[in-house]
């Protein structure tokens, strides 16, 4: 197939650096790739889809971000050791981008994370994760995925577990939680809190372009209607329909780093605490071009 066909152009590739720069990513290669060395996961509720590898693979980790053209991208050094990480865990890239690409592609047992972990995904998405239940569906599914998983089955196909949780009561589950109306609603693809006019909280950038071409950020559509000195209700307003207002257009811009998780030093390194033994990893931001 097609598929496992790129896995020699891959081992090829890992062995020599200037193929690895001039890496052209397509989606049978990415899918070929993640297969081996992606990883669908979660961070407490949120889903995440992570690559991570030696130093040596970064150029190669610029070509996947570049073709993606979403997600965090960072290297970590300890001591004499290096490594890169690619991390993509905006949801919306997650549900509208990520999900399409591997949807019925992958062949190996990995698939059956994919199908597990696009649920929580789903759950995510539309909000039920702030719901009890879907916090407990989350957590339960976690449960089979990846080391966890005892046999090559998904939630679809699972079979009895040992805390007595088995396939049908979590489709039971499952088809509840998705028959309630979910906390958040999808306007013209921009996810609202249901029945009202408040955005979901997320990290986001808005960039506004006046009709000079000249672009500026703002991180906050508080921030953006006090730099303007326009209506907060008119920059929403152009957010969700395009329209321009005083030869502004706005638009949404994926974030490329999460300050909840890294603190921005002088030097431009990302530095995170490690809690249980106190030592500290320099995590160098890697930009995308």
């Amino acid at each position: 197939m097609i598929i496992l066909g790129y896995y020699h152009e891959i081992k090829i590739v890992n062995k020599n650096a200037t193929a690895r720069a001039n890496m052209e990513i397509n989606k049978e290669w990415l899918i070929g790739f993640t297969e081996g060395d992606g990883c669908f996961s979660t961070n407490k509720l949120k889903p995440k889809l992570k690559y991570d590898s030696h130093i040596k693979e970064l150029e190669l980790f610029k070509s996947i971000l570049s073709y993606l053209k979403h997600g965090n991208l960072y290297e970590i050094k300890r001591k004499s050791t290096g490594f890169v990480i690619l991390e993509i865990n905006n949801i919306n890239i997650l549900m509208n981008i990520i999900i399409p690409i591997f949807y019925g592609s992958m062949l190996t047992k990995k698939s059956k994370d994919f199908s597990d972990w696009s649920l929580i995904v789903k759950i995510y998405y539309y909000g039920y994760h702030t719901l009890p239940l879907g916090k407990e569906l989350i957590n339960l599914i976690k449960s089979y995925m990846n080391n966890f998983r005892l046999k090559l089955d998904s939630v679809d196909s699972i079979s009895q577990k040992d805390n007595g949780e088995n396939k049908d009561l979590i489709q039971d589950k499952l088809k509840y939680l998705f028959s309630l109306s979910s906390p958040y609603e999808v306007k013209n693809g921009i996810l609202f809190i249901r029945n009202t006019d408040k955005l979901v909280s997320k990290v986001f950038k808005i960039v506004v372009e006046d009709k000079d071409g000249n672009i500026q950020y703002f991180t906050s559509i508080s921030e953006c209607c006090l730099v303007l000195k326009i209506s907060r209700n008119i920059v929403k307003d152009c957010l969700i329909t395009g329209n321009a207002y005083n030869n502004y257009t706005f638009k949404f811009d994926t974030p490329f780093f999460s300050k909840s998780t890294l603190r921005l030093l002088p030097w431009g390194e990302w530095t995170v605490g490690d809690p249980k033994n106190k030592k500290k990893v320099y995590i160098k931001k890697i930009d995308r071009k």
